[in-house]
């Protein structure tokens, strides 16, 4: 992996921020120059780097394509297209999942929960299947959103209640949970005191399992209108940051001996489906419609920027 990479959402780190120290931002003045552009479809699914290659996903005539596309010119590599609805409820519909790359593969889930691993150098199937439909999932209103995280030898979806484990070779299933409907963000792995874990947004809590097993560690409530708790958790040392939108707010929690406590909780950062990022202190987010600044350790507004709207955040 080079440090200009982002093998998967939200970087190599899971925390938007990029390792790239070249950028001049006063080469933008005037607004960046267009290199090339393509049309891969409709869809919210964000798009990954590796080895010079973009991956994305789109949905055309109903039916879902994983792009591979050369990143420096545009031009196609490879794709791979099945059947699939649009499915638009309130936005324009298509797959809602970024493709994952590791270890010479692509993992992606379309909105129905099908889990493909394809070969990231030709596009060849390595296993595809319907993943929701054999465990008997159900389907959160917008479609699984939340893209999958490689830990050790499992690929970890958030499908299922508290999501689920395959073996990344082979697509075989190495754990699950309940069957309700899941939360719309990837899973984060990290380690909380001295356990690893992986941590869910599940529908109404955010859920820290064992990745070996899938055994609870422990829970915190979250519970959000309409189940949607789509931005991803932030997690440093044994505190976690999680946030939505409907005007439910954020907080910060510390996990002690397996055991979280709120240390606050406001409504300063309302993340509906865009994550925030943490750096040197301070959580930069869109709040609804408008970017902001909050100390991590209060919950304190720094500043407020009404005129950026909604969007998504990378901090380079």
């Amino acid at each position: 992996v080079l440090a200009a990479d982002w093998p998967r959402f939200r970087g190599l780190e899971q925390n938007g921020i990029s390792k790239v120290t070249r950028l001049d931002p006063k080469k933008l003045d005037g607004g960046a120059r267009i290199v090339w552009k393509t049309n891969v479809g409709t869809g919210f699914s964000s798009i990954t780097i590796a080895n010079g290659r973009a991956y994305t996903m789109g949905n055309v005539d109903a039916k879902d394509t994983v792009w591979c596309l050369d990143a420096n010119a545009g031009n196609e590599i490879w794709k791979f297209t099945y059947d699939e609805e649009l499915k638009p409820n309130l936005y324009e519909g298509g797959p809602n999942a970024t493709p994952t790359v590791d270890g010479g593969c692509v993992y992606t889930l379309s909105k129905t929960g099908r889990a493909v691993c394809l070969d990231a150098a030709k596009g060849a199937v390595v296993w595809n299947k319907e993943l929701a439909k054999e465990l008997g999932a159900k389907k959160p209103d917008w479609g699984f959103s939340g893209a999958v995280l490689i830990e050790g030898d499992l690929a970890l979806y958030n499908v299922g209640s508290a999501g689920t484990a395959l073996n990344k070779k082979t697509g075989e299933i190495v754990w699950k949970s309940g069957t309700g409907a899941s939360g719309y963000s990837q899973a984060i792995a990290a380690e909380i005191g001295k356990e690893r874990v992986v941590v869910f947004m599940a529908a109404a809590d955010c859920v820290a399992l064992n990745p070996k097993s899938g055994a609870e560690v422990w829970s915190y409530p979250w519970k959000t209108s309409y189940d949607i708790n789509a931005a991803d958790p932030i997690i440093v040392g044994n505190k976690v940051f999680v946030s939505s939108g409907y005007n439910h707010g954020a907080s910060v929690f510390e996990v002690t001996d397996g055991q979280p406590k709120k240390i606050w909780e406001n409504k300063n950062l309302r993340n509906q489906f865009s994550s925030s990022v943490l750096w040197n202190g301070h959580l930069y987010g869109v709040d609804d419609n408008q970017l902001r600044c909050v100390d991590f350790a209060t919950g304190e507004v720094k500043w407020t920027d009404k005129a950026s709207g909604k969007g998504t955040l990378i901090i380079a």
